[in-house]
């Protein structure tokens, strides 16, 4: 999968490390629980461009 922003071999190689690392259940229930209290505000698209999505 492309990672937007990686540009060079050594900043890949990096990137991919992150598929070792590993999150307990308790961990992914804490990031999950945070998550859902993140208030979206505003849209993700001015009016004219959301249009252009189909959405």
């Amino acid at each position: 999968m492309p990672i937007p922003g990686t540009k060079t071999i050594p900043r890949l190689q990096e990137n991919s490390g992150a598929d070792e690392v590993a999150f307990t259940p308790q961990e992914l229930e804490d990031i999950r629980t945070r998550l859902e209290r993140i208030e979206i505000v505003g849209a993700r698209y001015p009016k004219e461009q959301e249009a252009l999505t189909g959405l």
